[in-house]
């Protein structure tokens, strides 16, 4: 268990940098190639396609011990 934690704290710290860099490199594309209200709608349909993925998300039916105790 601890070293899919492991993984998961480097996974997770990779994603970040790589949102970093990478998102507002992809903005200054769009803005290069298109007019601004394209860039702004297409963030709008990211922001969109989120909110989707996050409505989907369900709680778990039960919970878990995660305590010492709960082995």
């Amino acid at each position: 268990m601890e070293e899919d934690l492991a993984a998961a704290n480097a996974l997770n710290g990779t994603v970040d940098n790589l949102a970093i860099i990478a998102g507002p490199a992809i903005g200054a594309g769009m803005l290069a190639f298109g007019p601004p209200p394209v860039a702004f709608a297409i963030n709008a349909a990211t922001f969109l396609l989120s909110a989707v993925l996050v409505m989907q998300m369900t709680a778990r039916s039960t919970p878990t011990d995660v305590t010492e105790e709960g082995n």
